[in-house]
């Protein structure tokens, strides 16, 4: 979609590079949000805080140890270094989070929700290698109007979504987990003692 003009393909390949990258974190920044909920609901802001400071001196030194060996090596694209380097210190404040959360708290996953994570892990496994498998070769993306990028974009991601919930339809999965939440949330802010 975005190779036009002085945007060659090169660069796409490049910019490309740099969201496979941040991709990988992409869990784990939705699973800082959902495990600094618990220390927010008990007053605990301090525990985020360390964790987060932590895990931005480990970026720091993630950029210079992978960007230094990509710049030094014979593939192009070091930039996408920097995004590698931030998907692995989310994840350390992922693990950190957790740590915490189940020492402090005794967090636990009930057998409900890792049942889930399952389910969920193996649908996204079957719709990006249908995705993957359905999509066109990057030559015949170059060789086609805007109009057509789009209509084949929005038909892969419209196929993905189908994928997707078919496959969560067919494992059974526990919809009204998601329904619940809100409500567990509010219980937990309620009843949850303040941190010294």
């Amino acid at each position: 979609l975005i190779n036009y003009r002085a945007f060659t393909a090169v660069d796409a390949r490049m910019a490309a590079l740099s969201m496979m990258a941040f991709s990988l974190g992409v869990p784990a920044f939705m699973l800082v949000k959902v495990l600094n909920a618990g220390f927010f609901s008990r007053q605990d802001t301090s525990t985020p805080a360390r964790t987060a400071i932590i895990a931005m001196l480990a970026n720091l030194v993630f950029n210079l140890l992978i960007v230094v060996a990509w710049v030094n090596s014979a593939y192009d694209g070091a930039h996408a270094g920097l995004a590698l380097a931030t998907s692995l210190s989310v994840w350390l404040n992922t693990g950190l989070l957790y740590r915490h959360s189940k020492r402090k708290h005794g967090f636990q996953m009930s057998r409900e929700v890792k049942r889930a994570f399952v389910q969920s892990t193996i649908a996204s496994l079957l719709m990006g290698g249908m995705v993957v498998w359905l999509c066109p070769a990057a030559e015949a993306w170059l060789g086609w109007s805007i109009g057509q990028r789009f209509s084949t974009l929005a038909g892969l991601i419209i196929l993905g979504l189908a994928v997707y919930l078919s496959a969560l339809l067919l494992m059974r999965f526990e919809w009204r987990l998601f329904m619940k939440v809100p409500k567990i949330e509010a219980q937990i802010s309620k009843q949850a003692p303040r941190a010294d």
